[in-house]
């Protein structure tokens, strides 16, 4: 498994323990950070949209 294998699923798996449930809106967020696209999150309140990408800011050590 390659570095950018083992970082990718690190995250991933980080992600996972952080937002319990939504692991298909953590890979469509990896993909889209992976092909540099752009992501709209919607959803109700209290789904951790914003807990979400906050993590993944702190993890790929970006600015919020």
């Amino acid at each position: 498994m390659t570095t950018n294998n083992k970082q990718f699923l690190q995250i991933s798996q980080t992600l996972e323990q952080i937002i319990i449930g939504q692991s298909s809106i953590i890979e469509q967020l990896l993909i889209a950070l992976l092909s540099g696209g752009h992501v709209i999150i919607e959803g109700v309140p209290g789904t951790g949209k914003t807990l979400l990408v906050k993590a993944l800011s702190k993890l790929i050590q970006a600015d919020f």
